[in-house]
């Protein structure tokens, strides 16, 4: 068996040179890029510390901002106005109460019934033949009533 390759002229040399001084200034080369990195992974350790530091002190400023400030005022406001509007409520009825005295509906002439009704009452016919301080007085039961919110509709 014969070799045949096409490098048998060339021998053992390399066509390839090595510059002058290259092994000589390697290590400083390598110390030199190896100091910038260190340099530069310092300065971006630096600043991103910086930033972490920022963030959080915003968050804390934004959390006690949002505990403290807006919601306890709101729930304070809402508290007062149900409570203004339950007195004004409070204030009507007792005005039509005064209006409306025992005298007033013993002076009222008896109504007379009958028993003979066959058709079932609607509510639209109760309310036709309430007076204006009873319709004033169902409304202010109605709006005083606390339970009435809370009713499925």
């Amino acid at each position: 068996m014969k070799e045949d390759t096409e490098f048998q002229g060339i021998g053992k040399k390399t066509p390839y040179k090595v510059p002058d001084g290259f092994f000589e200034r390697i290590s400083e080369k390598t110390l030199r890029k190896a100091k910038q990195r260190e340099q530069n992974s310092r300065k971006i350790l630096i600043a991103l510390r910086t930033f972490a530091v920022a963030a959080s002190l915003s968050a804390i400023a934004l959390l006690a901002y949002f505990m403290t400030g807006t919601e306890k005022i709101e729930i304070k406001q809402l508290v007062q106005n149900k409570q203004t509007e339950v007195k004004d409520t409070i204030r009507q009825t007792e005005a039509i109460a005064q209006k409306i005295t025992i005298a007033e509906i013993k002076k009222e002439a008896p109504v007379k019934t009958t028993i003979k009704e066959t058709k079932p009452e609607e509510i639209t016919d109760v309310l036709s033949e309430l007076s204006d301080d009873e319709l004033l007085q169902l409304a202010a039961m109605y709006k005083s009533d606390l339970l009435i919110d809370e009713a499925p509709q």
